[in-house]
C-alpha cells in the first residue's frame, strides 16, 4: 500500500465517520425535539388533569355539603316523627276513653270496660247536629 492510498483510505473513513457523526447528531437533535414536544403535550394534558380534578374536588364538597343537609334535615324529620308518634298515641288515649264514655259512661271509662247501656247527658244530645248525631251513632256501632 502507498502512502497515498492510506491518506485516501484515511480520509474516506473519517469522511464516513463525520458523515455518521452528524447522522447521528441530527438523529439526536430529531430525538430532543420528539421529546420537547411529548413533554409539552404531557404538560398540557397534566394542567387539563389538574382543572377536571379541581372541578371534581368542587362537585364532591357540594354533594358532601347536600349529604350533610340531608342528614341534619332526617335526623328532624325522624325527630318530628317521634313527636308526632307520641301525640298520636296521646290523641288514641284520650279517643279511647271517649268512646268508653259514648259508649259506657264514666264507669266504663274509669274500668275500661263497658257494662250496662251507652248514655250521654240528654243536654248533650240535644245540641247534636244531625251530622254530629250520625258520627255519634257511628261511634256506638264500633265495637271495642
Amino acid at each position: 500500500l502507498t502512502l497515498h492510498h492510506l491518506s485516501t483510505t484515511r480520509n474516506a473513513i473519517s469522511s464516513q465517520s463525520l458523515v455518521l457523526r452528524q447522522y447521528r447528531f441530527t438523529s439526536i437533535e430529531r430525538e430532543k425535539q420528539l421529546l420537547k414536544s411529548h413533554l409539552e403535550t404531557l404538560e398540557s394534558h397534566l394542567e387539563v388533569l389538574q382543572k377536571e380534578l379541581e372541578k371534581k374536588n368542587q362537585q364532591l364538597e357540594e354533594v358532601e355539603y347536600q349529604c350533610a343537609a340531608t342528614k341534619s334535615r332526617a335526623t328532624e324529620l325522624l325527630f318530628g316523627a317521634e313527636t308526632l308518634g307520641q301525640e298520636r298515641d296521646g290523641f288514641e288515649e284520650v279517643l279511647l276513653k271517649l268512646k268508653f264514655y259514648v259508649l259506657g259512661g264514666a264507669q266504663a271509662v274509669r274500668s275500661y270496660r263497658l257494662s250496662g247501656t251507652p248514655s250521654l247527658p240528654t243536654r248533650l244530645l240535644k245540641t247534636l247536629t244531625s251530622a254530629e248525631q250520625d258520627a255519634l251513632d257511628a261511634v256506638r256501632g264500633f265495637e271495642l
